[in-house]
């Protein structure tokens, strides 16, 4: 492993390998800089072109940096083939987040989970629709009820939130990496 550690504000670096499967040479530290020689593959992104900014935006000091990228070696590629790199919209860092797909799976078509979302029980109905519910229920079909009741409940109370969320992520998106548009003048 070769590292520098955190200097300031800006955050380290660190490279970690196993002999075995990479060949690593010519290992130089540079104040925040690693220089080696590696057997390594770019994968390659889909979406923003730059990973970070200095967030001085409509401002002539504007710099924007494609510093996050994903490497593989060629055993990585033997084992997950359909590997590929989003990198998702930016909400808190300076850095844009990189979502890492190992392959493509095809799901087959299975009964959802029911997962409790904490934001339910902090609604004034909740505790009452709880209870309700099941009073007097055996453990299963106490258990089913609710499931379907506070599905119906929570879609009336809340609507879609994880729909939402996705649309405001994608409304970021196209905030922060708006299209290029070229402009030909004659």
């Amino acid at each position: 492993m070769v590292e520098i550690p955190a200097q300031g504000q800006s955050g380290g670096i660190a490279i970690l390998w196993h002999d075995s499967h990479v060949q690593l040479s010519h290992i130089r530290l540079d104040g925040q800089e690693i220089h080696a020689m590696i057997q390594f593959m770019d994968l390659g992104f889909k979406g923003a072109k730059y990973t970070w900014s200095n967030h001085r935006y409509n401002r002539p000091d504007l710099i924007l940096e494609q510093l996050d990228r994903c490497f593989i070696n060629e055993q990585w590629l033997e084992y997950y083939p359909n590997t590929f790199v989003t990198h998702l919209p930016k909400t808190y860092s300076d850095h844009t987040p990189l979502l890492i797909f190992l392959s493509h799976c095809t799901r087959l078509h299975t009964n959802r989970i029911f997962r409790l979302e904490t934001y339910w029980c902090q609604h004034p109905e909740f505790t009452s629709m709880v209870r309700n519910t099941w009073n007097g229920q055996n453990l299963t079909n106490a258990t089913t009820l609710f499931t379907i009741k506070v599905k119906d409940w929570a879609a009336n109370n809340f609507g879609d939130v994880l729909r939402k969320k996705k649309t405001i992520l994608a409304r970021l998106s196209g905030i922060q990496n708006p299209p290029i548009i070229l402009r030909v003048f004659s």
